[in-house]
């Protein structure tokens, strides 16, 4: 396959090309300021760029399906930070839909087997089979017949 590196690279490059023209068509009369240029380098090289290149390099290491779950739980994060760096209110719904959120993404990626969950019946011992079936039958059965 391709390197993680390679993916995350050409998927950004892909995106700043298609997102360049709406960009500069709606480029403010104020030019930033040098504190707005650094915050816009840092989050593309952090946030953007670093995120990519650990997610490509999750799906080469786990496979699509299971890194794909990692995007299920991204808006509990982003409740659970809202909360804690922006003062956001934490409420009681956030909190179940957050719940149901990550109970579903560990129903199916695997981390929960609901198997485990159900009753299963256990198989009659021997003891109690031998009881209630004879030990020989009278019954005669037919012959077997080559198949075809």
């Amino acid at each position: 396959g391709v390197a993680p590196r390679t993916l995350a690279s050409g998927s950004l490059l892909g995106a700043a090309l298609v997102f360049a023209l709406p960009g500069f068509a709606a480029w403010p009369d104020t030019p930033p300021g040098v504190r707005a240029w650094i915050a816009i380098v840092l989050a593309g090289s952090f946030c953007t760029a670093g995120t990519a290149l650990m997610y490509f390099r999750l799906i080469e290491r786990i496979g699509p399906a299971r890194a794909l779950s990692v995007t299920f739980v991204l808006p509990v994060f982003a409740a659970l930070y809202g909360t804690v760096f922006l003062g956001e209110p934490l409420t009681l719904r956030t909190v179940l839909c957050g719940a149901i959120v990550v109970l579903g993404t560990a129903l199916a990626v695997g981390v929960l087997d609901p198997a485990r969950f159900t009753r299963r019946r256990a198989a009659p011992s021997p003891a109690v089979t031998s009881a209630v079936t004879p030990a020989t039958s009278t019954a005669r059965t037919p012959p077997e017949t080559p198949p075809p």
